[in-house]
This record gives structure tokens, C-alpha cells and sequence, in this order.
């Protein structure tokens, strides 16, 4: 990462997937801790020059939590095989590109929940034991 690219807001949402935020559900009810977390791996990046970040920055990682909390909401009924799905959205992310992200979220999303409502269809029409 170049001085330039780390002085661009964007380049907060790279910090996120490097620090592990995507993988636990610890900032889901605490934006403030979650932005105080993104930026705080975003400062202690190696080659980062700026001494703080700047409210450019802070805001690009208030934007990032709402695809933190859709994500981790999603992972917590994602079957294990398909978590994998996401890997496009961490691609755009780190490209510095929230709103690709988004896209890329939502086209590996549908799918899985198609897949799960077809399981919970499946399931309904299994005949039930009674008791006579």
C-alpha cells in the first residue's frame, strides 16, 4: 500500500478485512466500537504517515458497518459450505469499493437463501409422526 492509497477514506474498508472484523459478531450492536476498531487497524498500518485519520476516513468506516452487520447477520444461517460465496465482496472491499461490495453481498446472498428455502420447503412436507 502506497502513503496515497492510505490517505483515501476508502482504504479503511482494506484495514477492516485485515484486522478480522468480518469474523466475529462483536461490533454488532456497537458501531462506535467498530469504527474506533477499523481505524485503529487502519493507523497502525505499515507505510501509514498520517498521524490520525481524518473525518473522511471515519465516515467511510461508519458506512462499512451496515455491510459488517448484514454480513455477520447472513453468516450466523449460512450453511459452512457456502460462507465461501463472499469472497468477491472481500475482493471489492479491499479495492476500496463499499458499493461493489454491496453487490457482490447480494448476488452471493440470494442463492443461499433460495437454497435454505427449498431446504425449509423439503422439511415442511415430510410427513409427520402421529400420535393415535
Amino acid at each position: 500500500m502506497t502513503e496515497d492509497f492510505l490517505g483515501r477514506p476508502e482504504s479503511v474498508y482494506g484495514a477492516a478485512i485485515h484486522a478480522g472484523v468480518f469474523g466475529a459478531d462483536t461490533y454488532l450492536h456497537d458501531r462506535q466500537m467498530f469504527v474506533d476498531r477499523v481505524l485503529g487497524a487502519w493507523n497502525t498500518q505499515i507505510n501509514n504517515y498520517y498521524s490520525c485519520p481524518t473525518e473522511k476516513h471515519e465516515n467511510a468506516a461508519e458506512a462499512l458497518h451496515e455491510l459488517y452487520v448484514m454480513y455477520r447477520e447472513f453468516m450466523s444461517i449460512c450453511p459452512c459450505d457456502k460462507k465461501g460465496a463472499f469472497s468477491r465482496m472481500f475482493v471489492a472491499l479491499a479495492k476500496g469499493d463499499l458499493d461493489a461490495a454491496f453487490g457482490e453481498f447480494g448476488k452471493a446472498k440470494w442463492p443461499i437463501v433460495r437454497i435454505l428455502a427449498e431446504e425449509r420447503e423439503r422439511r415442511r412436507e415430510l410427513p409427520t409422526a402421529s400420535c393415535s
